[in-house]
């Protein structure tokens, strides 16, 4: 018990000590400099990050949004319980039961987005799809269809969707793989 007594009385000199050194420091025209460039480098940065969620959100805000089922899970009861994607912005609701530690800073900002707004997915085509595919395929058709609307263009995506299933080639998949930008490992149609 001494020795730890002995020790804490040890460190809490060091403190001081240090404490007094670095008050000497700071008081040097370098190092105030420093500090300020340092507290400026933080505001603007949190600014950034706030700017950022804001575009974001005006984003998810602006979205005529088509959802598409992503995937589905089985519960003990047997009922279904589906996750939705928007294949144009690509909100996924899938987002929000995974714990925070495991998210991105992007999938953060998605899941306090729609858990905010009370985002349920509607819909809007009959397809069950990966959602990473999907949003290559509905932006590859944008390009290819600019002028066309959803409705049409859920139309060519159903049918591309079908085509691309119905031929299942290793070249041809490679080959879609790398038309659509996906991963080089994709194997998820």
């Amino acid at each position: 018990m001494e020795k730890d007594v002995e020790q804490l009385k040890k460190i809490k000199c060091d403190l001081m000590e240090k404490r007094r050194k670095l008050k000497l420091v700071e008081n040097l025209s370098e190092v105030k400099s420093y500090l300020a460039l340092l507290d400026d480098c933080n505001k603007l940065q949190s600014e950034e990050v706030d700017k950022y969620i804001k575009i974001k959100h005006r984003n998810y805000d602006k979205c005529k949004h088509l959802y598409i089922c992503t995937n589905f899970e089985y519960e003990s009861n047997n009922k279904r319980y589906y996750n939705f994607g928007c294949i144009k912005c690509g909100l996924d609701t899938k987002y929000e039961c995974i714990d925070d530690d495991l998210l991105t800073f992007d999938e953060k900002i998605m899941k306090y987005y729609m858990l905010k707004n009370n985002i349920c997915g509607k819909v809007s085509m009959d397809v069950v799809c990966d959602l990473s595919l999907a949003r290559s395929i509905f932006k590859r058709l944008k390009e290819i269809y600019p002028y066309e609307d959803d409705e049409v263009l859920i139309k060519y995506f159903e049918i591309a969707l079908l085509h691309m299933r119905m031929d299942n080639g290793e070249e041809r998949k490679k080959s879609r793989i790398k038309r659509l930008n996906l991963d080089n490992d994709f194997n998820r149609w």
